[in-house]
């Protein structure tokens, strides 16, 4: 929207005719004012049908979440672990529950820690001063990739290569892996990267070779060579026909299994390098998961330490050629062994109900219980603990409090926009002067109110034995609020009833999604906010267009007073001319035109 441009007018007017000027333009800007108030009563409006939008949509989602055909479903029984039988000041373990677990007791005995690999070089005399050793090592792996199949070539998976690592990647770690497939329709085939415990290794997304996956995914069409993006490659065989589905140690058909070898990084060591450079240069190395290696100095020793715990994550580092860095520090021997070792690598190990687990590492043990995560803590070490798994409504109880939350917010919201309230009275005559909400001639949400309110307090027949909200607890009170008056019922309800508390959810939140989904066009083919705020819109921008028109007009039309009024201005002063001479000759005094 323009504004009133400046007159390009610069001559001199009198204060009459400006006064004038501008006693005429305030009434020209009339319709302008009137213009601009429309305009903004109509952006006023725009935005509480946005902000109205955001509630529905905020209170749909909350009512869908309520019934059992939500994919986010939250009316559902959830779990809590709790972890008893440990010695007071220690921890043991920590464990967290997801709605999947089975509710019961799991004892958790003669814990083992998983352990890092750990090595040290003999004590140097100096940690900060030059060595004086110098050639080429070789940490975190081999000198190159490589990837050897172990089992299971066929039509499905016919062979494995190297490549590249993607930029942006790190390199597999070297470690046995296995190709999974499966057909999930008629000629559809999918696979996946495990490793040795079965986890799936995030590798690029055929379909889209930006992203990555650890997910199933589509073998390409006609098979051939897919790359990883991570230094493996693996070659499916070209006729989907011959395929067959494979999973890890699965018979008849176990998957194919590669043993991939990582390339390490060779480090460049110089006379002048001191240990604490070495330590430095090593722990700035680029190695692949699972090689990684941590360098420290202690006491005035090297000490190199595997980033992971477990077997098969052993620290690797070897003299490259004919150097001999390695064999002066102490680190290896002569026949290249490692010379001193701290600690070996080991794998965690303890008994689910007497049903023993072996891991590779400590943290994050997703797949020992199922729902369950187990944390094994520091102090683990040969202790035990029981998990108990127990059933809570509270996640339950929170998602029917965000509904009525939404609710109640909802219909004060619209009960301040639709309403006809009074803003002030006289003293003397007590006239009440009253203001009008936004929406109060939209009587659309006037009707959504009531209906709304009738859907909550509605009997509804379901297979189970409530009917009405009210009777698990559900209420509208005096101030036309929604919430749980009685909470001890409530709970019952959810404790021992929920099938059928879900049962009469799924009626009244059925309803209430249905009903609001033609506001919002969630699930719905209709969307009467969207609808009304494009026809808001192109008002606003008529009225715009309008302003701008108006803007034009009056700047043309002010621009013109000046120009007229400045030559009736200098008409006047030519008359004020001839009067004074006229009266000079004649010896008169003359009369200001302008006094």
């Amino acid at each position: 929207m323009t504004s009133i441009s400046s007159t390009s007018y610069t001559g001199s007017l009198s204060s009459y005719f400006t006064s004038l000027i501008e006693n005429i333009m305030t009434v020209e800007k009339q319709p302008l004012e009137r213009l601009t108030s429309q305009l903004d009563t109509l952006k006023v409006r725009s935005a509480i049908y946005s902000d109205v939008k955001t509630k529905l949509k905020d209170l749909q989602t909350a009512a869908f979440n309520l019934t059992s055909t939500s994919y986010a479903a939250k009316l559902i029984a959830g779990r809590t672990a709790e972890v008893s039988g440990v010695d007071d000041g220690k921890t043991v373990l920590t464990a967290s529950a997801s709605k999947n677990a089975v509710a019961g007791t799991y004892n958790i005995t003669n814990i083992s820690l998983a352990l890092q690999h750990r090595i040290s070089s003999d004590v140097q005399t100096y940690t900060n001063q030059a060595l004086g050793y110098s050639g080429n090592i070789l940490v975190g792996g081999a000198a190159a990739k490589s990837a050897t199949l172990v089992s299971s070539a066929d039509d499905t998976v016919a062979g494995f290569g190297t490549a590249e690592v993607a930029s942006g990647q790190s390199q597999l770690g070297s470690s046995s892996y296995f190709v999974e497939t499966r057909e999930i329709s008629e000629g559809v085939w999918e696979f996946r990267l495990v490793d040795e415990e079965g986890k799936a290794v995030s590798i690029k997304d055929a379909s889209d070779g930006d992203e990555y996956t650890s997910d199933w995914q589509t073998i390409p069409t006609g098979g051939g060579v897919y790359d990883s993006g991570r230094g493996l490659t693996i070659t499916f065989g070209a006729d989907s026909e011959l395929y067959i589905e494979k999973s890890r140690g699965g018979e008849p058909n176990p998957a194919s299994e590669v043993a991939y070898v990582a390339q390490g990084a060779t480090i460049e060591i110089k006379e002048s390098d001191s240990l604490e450079t070495i330590a430095a240069k090593i722990n700035d190395a680029k190695l692949a998961d699972g090689n990684g290696i941590r360098a420290t100095v202690i006491g005035g020793q090297l000490i190199l330490a595997s980033k992971d715990t477990g077997l098969g994550h052993d620290v690797e580092i070897y003299d490259v050629g004919a150097g001999r860095v390695l064999k002066d520090l102490g680190i290896l021997t002569e026949e290249n062994a490692i010379k001193n070792e701290l600690q070996a690598a080991r794998n965690a190990t303890f008994y689910v109900n007497n049903i023993a687990i072996e891991r590779s590492q400590n943290t994050g043990l997703s797949d020992v219980i199922s729902g369950i995560t187990i944390n094994l803590a520091a102090d683990a070490e040969g202790r035990d603990a029981t998990i108990t798994v127990t059933e809570t409504t509270t996640s339950a109880r929170t998602a029917v409090e965000d509904f009525i939350n939404y609710f109640n917010d909802l219909q004060t919201y619209l009960e301040a926009k639709t309403g006809v309230t009074a803003t002030s009275e006289d003293e003397d005559t007590g006239k009440k002067t009253y203001t009008r909400g936004a929406l109060a001639d939209d009587n659309v949400f006037n009707d959504l109110r009531s209906e709304l309110f009738s859907i909550i307090m509605n009997e509804y027949s379901n297979d189970g034995t409530y009917s009405r909200l009210r009777e698990i607890g559900i209420t509208i009170d005096d101030s036309l609020k929604l919430n749980i008056s009685d909470s001890d019922l409530f709970e019952s309800a959810l404790s021992s009833n929920l099938d059928d508390v879900t049962a009469l959810m799924d009626k009244v939140m059925g309803q209430i999604d249905a009903k609001l989904a033609v506001f919002t066009g969630v699930r719905s083919d209709s969307d009467y906010l969207d609808n009304v705020t494009i026809n808001l819109n192109n008002e606003i921008s008529e009225v715009d267009s309008d302003i701008d028109d108006m803007n034009e007009y009056l700047s043309d039309r002010e621009l013109y007073l000046y120009n007229q009024y400045a030559q009736i201005q200098s008409q006047l002063i030519s008359l004020q001319y001839m009067q004074q001479m006229f009266a000079s000759i004649s010896g008169t005094s003359s009369y200001n035109l302008f006094a």
